[in-house]
């Protein structure tokens, strides 16, 4: 739940905190509202000031299968892990690896079937959030404003990916 403008819904019972879902641990609900913008929660966790502390900037995670988005528009970014990434011309640029929040902007890692990727900010100047997630025939796709172009300067190989070179 990345970049959250409105309270963690307390009828979820529990989430999982930490630095990432592997890491996180599970938490109680005991409250939740919002504060300068961002979420805060009372939890189980939290039991004394250094406690609460530490758990300042955690992600907040929740299983999938307990969270469903509530509005015709409304995504989960754990939906979009998979897609097919779509310019404005139809072009396909790659696939959503992974989502991170990077502070300023939720970003998805695309990768092509090259192994290279670039990090695609989710955010309105890039993405048509009017139909941002189409289904089509069993093919998730994410469409953008903008066209493959604006891209090429980003692509970047993976690590591990090149090829070494011939010993000898």
């Amino acid at each position: 739940m990345a970049g959250r403008e409105e309270p963690i819904p307390p009828e979820l019972g529990e989430v999982l905190i930490g630095s990432s879902p592997e890491a996180a641990r599970c938490a109680k609900i005991a409250a939740s509202r919002m504060q300068s913008q961002r979420p805060l929660l009372v939890c189980s966790l939290a039991a004394d000031r250094d406690a609460s502390e530490a758990l300042t900037g955690q992600g907040i995670y929740v299983e999938r299968r307990r969270y469903e988005a509530t509005c015709e528009p409304e995504l989960l970014w754990s939906d979009l892990v998979g897609s097919t990434v779509v310019d404005k011309d139809g072009h396909e640029l790659g696939c959503i690896r992974e989502i991170y929040n990077a502070g300023a902007s939720d970003i998805a890692v695309v990768q092509d079937e090259h192994d290279r990727s670039f990090d695609l900010p989710l955010a309105p100047d890039y993405v048509d959030f009017d139909c941002a997630f189409v289904q089509d025939g069993g093919v998730r796709r994410l469409m953008l404003l903008v066209t493959a172009a604006v891209f090429d300067g980003l692509w970047q190989e993976e690590r591990g990916s090149a090829k070494q070179p011939p010993e000898g």
